[in-house]
């Protein structure tokens, strides 16, 4: 048989097997202790004890009364009935102490603990002399109280963890779950009380369809007929109804739509129609490059209705592309007229008709352009050179006559928007009683005096001296000036536009427009008369209060025969022997070369 061999866990001292199982050996658990060690390790488990127990080493408990006599004649005892001192709960004892103590009382048998620990009764331990401790290993939880267990000389009664909390969150459950059962068997009952009814506001009710439908064709032959040219508007309407409302309104719809549709082709036809007699109308006036513009210039009725079948505007196409090609043979004729002028000139008509028998009218048989041919070819060969010479500048003239008339249309245009500009425009006055408002230059014999109780400008030339005076600078472009002028002798001439530079008052005229000259005769002798002038663009018109303010006095253009400059303010001069005055002048400027619009 081996020999076991162990070592104390406190000092190491190897343990034979014959003192393992010593009673002086002290086991707790899994580990083992000598002899010699033992009261060390049982006096710091019971220290260990004794602290847990909120008792010091070596102090004396706290006295309390004698508890009744046990059953079985034990000497442990409970508190008097009616004692105030709280039972004190015994403190949870390590189970290393646990262990070590029934290891003890399995040795000596002579503590009431150790026998407790080791499964002895309590009557065993009270036997002993010594208090009971219970047992936490052992101790029962049941519903109710447990009985009274002795510790040491008092008696604590351990109660068990209340359910009250549980037993109260079950009731409620089970409130909530029949509360709402309740309510819905009861939802749809109805109440045998009387209530007051509560208004409850509600959506207003959606037409139907057909309400609907009449409301959309209402409004649709309304819009009609308060706009009868409005076709294509008219048309889309009637025409989405007839698509998405499959009633009797659809079907009024529809109609409605085929009546838009006849009149607005009656209106197209008749459009159409003066249109071909426009055309015809050009070329009987051998104006055919204007008839092929007038062919691209559509009323909109015509190009708003071309998108539906329309058998007369497919005639319509045919005729331009006619007029097209009579148009380049038009040219092609006067071109030839040009180039056989200057032999018919120097009496070689024959080389001239030569030139001439270019032109093939076989390939225009039947149109106007043909006509026409034949037309310049008797006068030719009837009046000879003169008569050449009315043709070529006949077919020339033909060519640009929609030149003219569109040059003439543009000019009507800018005047009408210079009305226009001018009316939203103030007047700015330059003279007043003490001084002169923005005038960038003067030379000669002219002084600001006061007569009639207003400013004027004097000016008197007897010496045959530069005199001038110029009003505002040289970025003035489109502007108006208006004035009151006496020419008691001599004549005074205005530059539209001047450049001036220096500063005011003493500026030096760089350069200036072709004088206009306006004479004492022409406006008679020491009378008063109100010019306005205008300057637009390459023009000038000059008006008179006293003849008409709606046709110019004086009208010139820029070009080869008027110099205008670009830009410039009014400058005006004294001639020899010139007395004058000038009262009243004041302004309105339109643009200037800075960019911008007043």
């Amino acid at each position: 048989m081996g020999v076991t061999l162990r070592y104390c866990d406190l000092c190491g001292n190897k343990l034979e097997s014959a003192n393992i199982d010593s009673p002086e050996t002290l086991k707790i658990k899994d580990k083992i202790f000598c002899g010699a060690c033992r009261p060390k390790v049982l006096a710091k488990l019971e220290a260990q004890k004794q602290k847990a127990q909120g008792t010091a080493p070596g102090s004396v408990a706290p006295q309390m009364a004698a508890p009744p006599p046990a059953a079985g004649g034990s000497a442990a005892s409970a508190p008097r009935a009616g004692s105030r001192i709280p039972a004190r709960v015994p403190a949870r004892v390590p189970e290393e102490a646990g262990a070590a103590r029934a290891a003890g009382g399995a040795a000596t048998s002579s503590s009431p603990l150790s026998a407790r620990r080791a499964g002895a009764p309590p009557e065993a331990a009270a036997r002993t002399g010594a208090p009971a401790r219970p047992s936490f290993q052992s101790r029962s939880r049941s519903p109710k109280s447990a009985a009274p267990e002795e510790v040491g000389e008092r008696t604590v009664r351990v109660r068990a963890p209340s359910k009250m909390p549980i037993l109260i969150a079950w009731a409620a459950i089970a409130c909530g779950v029949i509360g709402a059962v309740v309510w819905y068997v009861n939802r749809d009952t109805p109440s045998d009380t009387t209530t007051t009814a509560i208004p409850v506001a509600t959506a207003p009710k959606q037409p139907d369809t057909a309400e609907r439908a009449r409301k959309a064709l209402d409004d649709a032959r309304a819009y009609w007929e308060a706009n009868p040219a409005e076709y294509r508007a008219a048309h889309d309407n009637f025409e989405k109804i007839r698509n998405t409302y499959w009633t009797e309104c659809g079907k009024e719809a529809q109609e409605l739509r085929d009546q838009v549709m006849r009149s607005w082709k009656s209106s197209a036809d008749a459009a159409l129609s003066n249109k071909l007699k426009q055309l015809n109308e050009l070329q009987d006036a051998d104006r055919f490059v204007d008839a092929v513009e007038a062919c691209k210039e559509l009323e909109p009725i015509i190009v708003d209705y071309s998108g539906f079948v329309w058998p007369e505007f497919a005639e319509f196409q045919k005729f331009a592309q006619e007029a097209k090609r009579q148009a380049e043979a038009h040219a092609y004729l006067a071109e030839l007229l040009a180039k056989g002028k200057p032999y018919a000139e120097q009496d070689a008509a024959d080389i001239a008709g030569e030139v001439l028998k270019q032109f093939k009218p076989e390939d225009y048989a039947g149109t106007k352009i043909h006509a026409v041919y034949e037309r310049y070819k008797k006068q030719i060969e009837s009046g000879g050179v003169k008569a050449w010479q009315e043709v070529q500048e006949s077919a020339e003239a033909a060519a640009l006559a929609k030149a003219k008339e569109k040059e003439e249309a543009e000019r009507k245009r800018r005047l009408e928007e210079w009305n226009q500009e001018l009316a939203t425009r103030k007047w700015e006055a330059h003279i007043g009683r003490f001084d002169l408002y923005n005038w960038a230059c003067r030379a000669g014999n002219w002084k600001l005096e006061v007569q009639g109780g207003i400013g004027v400008l004097a000016g008197n030339n007897q010496n045959n001296a530069t005199s001038y005076a110029g009003l505002a600078h040289s970025h003035w472009q489109d502007y108006v000036v208006r004035y009151e002028a006496k020419i008691d002798k001599g004549s005074i001439k205005l530059s539209p536009r001047t450049a001036v530079i220096g500063g005011v008052d003493n500026g030096r005229v760089r350069d200036q427009s072709e004088l206009i000259e306006i004479t004492a005769e022409d406006l008679g002798a020491g009378k008063w008369v109100e010019i306005t002038m205008e300057v637009q663009q390459e023009s000038v018109r000059i008006y008179r209060a006293d003849k008409s303010n709606t046709e110019p006095w004086k009208s010139l253009t820029g070009g080869d025969e008027y110099r205008l400059l670009p830009a410039g303010g009014l400058l005006i001069y004294l001639s020899d022997d010139t007395t004058a005055t000038i009262r009243k002048l004041e302004t309105k400027l339109i643009s200037d070369t800075r960019q911008r619009k007043y």
